[in-house]
């Protein structure tokens, strides 16, 4: 009885620090964004995403977009934006408990796409479509409102943190841990994410493709680092919750 209590406890305490390292990672992160955000020399810069998008639609696609805006088509995207990225932590918090294999290749995921991000952030700050285009502004986002008459505090995300999306990098990374399970339907999530991030006027299609790209290419890494350094514990093993593939 009492050996079992010891190793419950102990299970407890390492579920714990795990939770704690994804909170103070993603902490750091969102630090890191600040200290950039704060930059004296920092100049935002959006000519390419809107050259592309001009020379492909005609007009930005937020401008697009605005165009058939209403209240109630309003709803879905900006709750899917305002949702990051409070799900992807508690969904490693869920892996942490019932599969580490998995919790781990998202955490790492997570590592190398906020670092890379950060890294654009400071080398070629990109300014949202809300801050450049004079006629667009972010729709009206009630689920964000809560949240700030509750906490008391104002929640903008960095107003040159557009390229890549990582919004869509964080999605894309959800949608690999959970292809095991659920196949193509997986990739639903970061479809739906991608059309809020450019509805919302916060992201450009080539910030969205950035983002699918670094969330891709992070997930492989990770997924491949540890497959290489878990010599005795194969990562494409099924489990409970889903299946780490190794894609070649």
């Amino acid at each position: 009885m009492e050996q079992g209590e010891v190793l419950r406890g102990r299970m407890i305490v390492r579920y714990l620090v795990l939770v704690s390292t994804s909170l103070l990672l993603y902490m750091g992160y969102e630090y890191a964004r600040k200290i950039v955000a704060e930059g004296d020399v920092m100049v935002a810069d959006a000519a390419y995403p809107l050259l592309l998008e001009k020379k492909l639609f005609g007009e930005p696609l937020t401008a697009l977009m605005a165009k058939v805006r209403s209240q109630a088509l309003s709803i879905v995207p900006t709750i899917v934006y305002s949702l990051h990225p409070a799900y992807f932590l508690l969904y490693l918090f869920y892996l942490a408990a019932r599969d580490e294999k998995l919790y781990h290749a998202g955490q790492l995921s997570l590592v190398f796409s906020s670092i890379t991000a950060i890294l654009f952030y400071a080398l070629h700050p990109t300014a949202p479509p809300w801050m450049v285009l004079p006629t667009i502004d972010r729709p009206r986002n009630p689920l964000l409102e809560a949240v700030e008459e509750l906490t008391g505090a104002h929640i903008d995300p960095n107003p040159y943190a557009a390229f890549p999306s990582m919004h869509v990098a964080i999605a894309v990374i959800a949608a690999e841990l959970l292809r095991g399970r659920y196949g193509a339907k997986a990739y639903i999530w970061p479809f739906l994410m991608s059309f809020s991030t450019i509805y919302t006027a916060n992201h450009y299609l080539l910030d969205v493709m950035a983002g699918w790209l670094l969330g891709y290419l992070s997930y492989r890494t990770a997924a491949s680092i540890l497959e290489h350094y878990g010599a005795n514990s194969k990562l494409n093993i099924k489990t409970p919750t889903s299946t780490l593939v190794i894609r070649g």
